[in-house]
């Protein structure tokens, strides 16, 4: 069976199930490409980006053109969980040069999402990319700024931990 077929014939929720098709999958050499696709794809999205979240944070690595399409799936239409899991997903990633500002772009677009968890985790990847980017500082700071006005402790609580994380301006 594909990879999309199973992923097909598992609830977003079953995450044991989840783990068992990661176990026998992480191996094969086109996985991370796979999992991409299948988030174009809304209703086995959630699945996919799960496991990408999982894959990236077992210590896989994602070249530059799975990255940039990894990016390209951070869509405001697609369900909320696979935002979350995408965005999660930024700081296992190095952001390629050529992507930087239209990761900003995306980033820019989701910090007024109207899911705390996927506002909280737009701070956390404008974090990565402040770090990784160092010429976009002043743009991501700015938006980090206006971050200070959103009521959800959630992203509160994220922001501080972003604000701690990022070098000071002399670093």
């Amino acid at each position: 069976m594909t990879l999309a077929g199973e992923l097909r014939h598992c609830a977003s929720a079953d995450i044991s199930r989840l783990r068992m098709i990661h176990e026998n999958r992480h191996r094969d050499c086109d996985y991370l490409e796979q999992l991409i696709s299948c988030c174009e794809t809304d209703t086995i999205s959630q699945q996919a980006s799960w496991l990408i979240k999982r894959h990236l944070e077992a210590g896989a690595k994602a070249g530059a053109g799975d990255t940039a399409r990894l990016l390209s799936r951070i869509r405001p239409d697609s369900p909320w969980q696979t935002r979350l899991h995408l965005l999660q997903s930024i700081r296992f990633l190095e952001i390629p040069p050529v992507m930087r500002h239209e990761c900003l772009r995306i980033l820019h677009s989701l910090v007024g999402d109207r899911n705390k968890f996927v506002r909280a985790w737009a701070y956390d990847g404008l974090a990565v990319l402040i770090r990784q980017h160092p010429r976009l500082r002043e743009a991501g700071m700015e938006i980090l700024r206006n971050a200070a006005h959103d009521p959800a402790p959630s992203v509160q609580a994220r922001l501080r931990a972003v604000l701690k994380s990022l070098p000071t301006e002399n670093s």
